[in-house]
């Protein structure tokens, strides 16, 4: 891996540590959209009116969490059970 690609990648995982939320892409960070036909704006659906979402590297890490945090609590509740 080049120098660049790690670097970019950990910048990235900094921002999401910081950061895990990002503007709405729909809305931009309003919480409400304009109607095509009579222009009033509307309370946008894809954010629920909070004006952010979740950014794919911290949805990456709330899933890899929410797969292996079990796994790896097995072996350490076995790896306890078998030292005492």
């Amino acid at each position: 891996m080049t120098p660049w690609i790690a670097a970019t990648i950990a910048a990235y995982a900094l921002l999401c540590a910081v950061s895990p939320f990002g503007k709405c892409r729909r809305c931009k960070g309003k919480g409400h959209r304009k109607t095509v036909v009579r222009k009033r704006p509307r309370p946008c659906r894809r954010c629920k009116t909070t004006g952010l979402r979740r950014r794919y590297g911290r949805s990456l890490y709330v899933w890899t969490k929410k797969t292996y945090r079990p796994l790896l609590d097995e072996k350490r509740r076995a790896r306890a059970g078998s030292a005492a």
